[in-house]
């Protein structure tokens, strides 16, 4: 069963309906077929019952009306909205099913990530309203804490990703601020919102847990939230206090900075638990004020960090990718003045085997309708990998219709002054310009496969950290749906937000 594309149209759905249609009415006989299905008589209308059907519901108005609640979250159209609600109740609380890039997920759940998943749905950065819909969200029936069951509250999702719009009209609501993640949840596991904020650097929420009266409990989070004076530092560790301090220095508290370091904290060493420093990761988020009060205690900004060998420099240059701002270069401004222009960061590592890892979704059917370039369209559509330098070698060819694609390719990833370099027997172009090729084709009754059109996963597009980190795990993961915006095989040149990458340890 396909699944509707991440940003739908309803023309274009239309548009496939009466392109069935018309197929079906021109003699093709699978389209027919398709037609058949659903009806004994060939006519747009059943063509858009068929099209429902193999997308998942059981009616035409059905598939409508969830193309358009998806658009109404995304524009954050409040009157739309209330119109929908007062006919349609249940949609406040039924999950949003049969989309490419997730199965299945509760409507407050969605609007709560939107912020942090706005290039995955073409949207801007910056989206005002959230608060508003998921407010009317709540009243019309949502619920506050989620379902029996869920990993995580809305409001530690909110915490998670840090849309402070979202978590005061929860907090307003009456969420629980301390319920808990579950042990096998991401992110921060059998941890509180005010946790997930703290960890996440996610000031703003932070600000409004504390105000709501979020339960602090760590010397940590008490710096994290700008107040230890409750907190003796005699009491506490050498790594407690260096915690205290990335923590501090991670959410701009400069008072509770100079406190820790006048109580001997030391401010070039790496916490023991995760090795992390305050200088790094005060430029890594964008925190200028505490890069520069850090810089004053004597914090060393031709320093490492033991994880990925870089420097705060190149740290505030490679930014966050849940909290980039302009804040990053000025923070790097200000390290530029003591440091001068960055460097690569060393490695000393030798190359490395790792395992790249392509998942696949959302394919375009066995069936490609016609277009411009293709008047007769496509049957018995296939993908699989091209072998580099082979054309016609391709590695585990997938029917367009099956519900999911994967193959592992083994590569090699070698440190180098531009980054990361990946090579390998599927891997594609020069240094500096690599990609996989997936290769989209029809296979005929003799089973000989014909190229007609290839996408490009470019590899030069995955974040230097990412490539770092996979390297060092063994494992690279990309995640994309192969159907485009026009209901075809995914084609072209491939980069974020159609493929998310990710790294992992092999297993």
């Amino acid at each position: 069963m396909p699944d509707l594309p991440a940003r739908p149209n309803l023309e274009q759905l239309r548009h496939q309906a009466k392109d069935l249609l018309h197929a079906a009415q021109g003699g093709d006989p699978g389209a027919a077929a398709r037609i058949r299905a659903v009806s004994d008589r060939v006519v747009l209308s059943a063509a858009q019952l068929a099209l429902a059907r193999e997308y998942g519901f059981a009616s035409w108005p059905r598939l409508k009306l969830e193309v358009e609640r998806r658009d109404i979250l995304n524009r954050r159209d409040l009157s739309r909205l209330t119109r929908l609600l007062a006919e349609h109740p249940e949609l406040a609380t039924s999950q949003l099913e049969h989309w490419a890039d997730r199965a299945c997920e509760d409507p407050l759940g969605y609007v709560t990530m939107m912020r942090f998943n706005h290039g995955r749905l073409g949207l801007p950065p910056e989206l005002p309203g959230t608060g508003a819909i998921a407010r009317a969200l709540i009243e019309a029936g949502a619920p506050v804490d989620g379902h029996p069951g869920d990993k995580e509250t809305p409001l530690i999702t909110a915490a998670s990703y840090g849309d402070a719009e979202v978590a005061r009209v929860l907090i307003e609501a009456g969420a629980d601020v301390d319920a808990v993640s579950a042990p096998d949840s991401g992110g921060a596991p059998s941890s509180t919102a005010l946790v997930h904020a703290a960890v996440f650097g996610m000031t703003a929420v932070l600000d409004l847990l504390v105000a709501a009266g979020a339960r602090i409990d760590s010397l940590e989070l008490a710096a994290a939230a700008g107040d230890i004076s409750r907190w003796p530092l005699p009491r506490f560790t050498v790594q407690s206090k260096l915690r205290a301090l990335v923590f501090a220095a991670d959410h701009q508290r400069l008072e509770v900075i100079d406190q820790l370091v006048a109580a001997g904290t030391p401010v070039n060493e790496p916490d023991a638990e995760w090795g992390r420093l305050p200088l790094h990761i005060a430029a890594q988020n964008g925190r200028p004020a505490s890069v520069r009060r850090l810089l004053h205690h004597g914090a060393d900004p031709a320093l490492r960090d033991p994880l990925d060998h870089r420097t705060p420099l190149e740290w505030a240059q490679a930014g966050h990718r849940y909290l980039d701002s302009p804040a990053h270069d000025e923070a790097g401004a200000v390290l530029r003045e003591v440091t001068g222009p960055a460097t690569s960061p060393r490695t000393g590592q030798e190359p490395a085997g790792i395992q790249i890892r392509i998942e696949a979704s959302g394919l375009p059917g066995r069936d490609c309708s016609p277009s411009p370039d293709s008047p007769a369209g496509y049957r018995n559509i296939h993908v699989g990998v091209q072998r580099r330098g082979r054309r016609d070698e391709l590695l585990d060819l997938h029917p367009g219709d099956a519900p999911a694609a994967c193959w592992a390719l083994p590569a090699t990833a070698a440190p180098g002054p531009a980054g990361t370099d990946l090579t390998g027997p599927y891997i594609q172009g020069p240094p500096g310009g690599r990609f996989i090729y997936l290769s989209w084709g029809t296979v005929d009754e003799a089973g000989a496969f014909t190229l007609f059109r290839r996408a490009k996963l470019m590899l030069d597009a995955i974040d230097p950290a990412t490539l770092d980190a996979a390297r060092r795990h063994g494992r690279l993961i990309g995640r994309l749906t192969l159907t485009d915006d026009r209901g075809h095989p995914l084609c072209a040149a491939v980069r974020p937000p159609l493929i998310t990458w990710s790294a992992s340890a092999a297993g």
